[in-house]
């Protein structure tokens, strides 16, 4: 929190189109398109304990991941054009999982 972020530069803009490549790839193999099954179940039929696994680690990768975009790009942008403080990372953590409990609970 204490160094100054002057702009958003092509790494953070490339992170943020890394970040929603990964989350359409969660949703292609979590979320039915049809009846029937998902890609995911497919794998998971087949290995039950490393899906299990796999799907809590890119879970936690996305959360950890998503927070510390919005870390940045709060204090790249956000900070600087209304003036306001810069977060940390627990705090970008909050607005990250307070955002996906909303957006959870309006399906």
């Amino acid at each position: 929190m204490n160094k100054k972020h002057d702009k958003i530069v092509f790494i953070f803009n490339l992170a943020l189109f890394f970040y929603l490549c990964a989350g359409f790839l969660v949703s292609l193999l979590f979320e039915q398109e049809k009846e029937g099954k998902v890609l995911w179940d497919t794998v998971y039929e087949a290995f039950p304990v490393f899906s299990v696994i796999a799907a809590s680690l890119i879970g936690l990768l996305l959360l950890v991941w998503g927070a510390k975009l919005c870390e940045l790009f709060w204090n790249r942008l956000i900070s600087s054009i209304f003036d306001l403080r810069e977060i940390n990372f627990q705090e970008a953590l909050s607005i990250v999982l307070v955002i996906a409990i909303v957006v959870a609970s309006c399906k």
